[in-house]
């Protein structure tokens, strides 16, 4: 055969293989998950990017509010980790990054693998959520606290660890002004409600844990206020209350983890 024969042939095999691929249960619905969350980013980069004075601006009066509120802590909490608990700000640095899409990916392949009827509920409120949290975006641009040094924040991964947020590859699909809601926390609530809704005392402690903690590692590495925390955790919440009502979900057809 010649060589463009080859790469025919080459190239209808894998064309088959794919389709047979995206056939699967499983990776169809991987697939729509990944592909709506690129639309997503893609979407959130185009809010806010051309409004930074707005975005500073709201800053600035979250700060004031959070201080009239008597809740601004978050730079309080920041000096007290740097000057006496370094080593924390460094895992919270690789924790923002990898203990939050990995975990969101993991949760729902071990949903989907064994309880169905949650696996959906954790989709339509993962895609729900998302939603609610682009109007949040458009109609409130938030620069993030570690672009305040003014104000006593630090910008703990480029002073203390990886500058992921600031490569030019990151930036130029990265929204730097969509602080507020936090999906950060929102997403950690979401994975810690669903293991809280299991019976084991293992995966109820967990539930409770992961979102406390991500709580602190999105205000100690000085990518969100506590006000954002309070935005995810009312977007995520409003999500998943409206799931519960709205959407059709399966008969559980394995309940391996309880």
């Amino acid at each position: 055969m010649a060589v463009t024969d080859i790469d025919r042939w080459a190239e209808n095999k894998t064309v088959k293989w794919l389709g047979k691929q995206t056939q699967k249960p499983v990776v169809r619905e991987g697939v729509l998950l990944l592909g709506l969350y690129w639309a997503y980013s893609l979407i959130r980069w185009f809010i806010a990017r051309e409004s930074p004075y707005e975005a500073f601006n709201n800053a600035f009066k979250l700060v004031h509010l959070e201080r009239q509120l008597g809740i601004f802590f978050e730079p309080v909490i920041q000096s007290r980790l740097i000057e006496q608990a370094l080593g924390v700000v460094h895992f919270a640095n690789w924790f923002y990054t990898w203990g939050y899409f990995p975990i969101l990916l993991l949760t729902a392949v071990l949903l989907y693998r064994f309880d169905r009827a949650r696996f959906y509920t954790y989709k339509y409120t993962f895609l729900l959520g998302l939603g609610f949290a682009l109007v949040c975006f458009s109609l409130f641009p938030l620069a993030p606290p570690r672009m305040l040094p003014e104000v006593g924040f630090v910008d703990t991964q480029r002073v203390y660890g990886s500058n992921m947020y600031n490569q030019k590859s990151v930036v130029s699909f990265y929204n730097p002004y969509a602080a507020m809601p936090s999906l950060h926390f929102g997403w950690a609530l979401l994975v810690g409600m669903v293991a809280f809704s299991f019976d084991r005392r293992a995966l109820k402690a967990l539930g409770l844990l992961y979102p406390a903690f991500m709580a602190l590692v999105i205000v100690t590495t000085g990518h969100h206020y506590i006000l954002d925390i309070a935005g995810g955790a009312v977007v995520v919440g409003l999500a998943y209350s409206l799931v519960g009502v709205l959407a059709p979900r399966p008969k559980r057809v394995n309940q391996r983890c309880h």
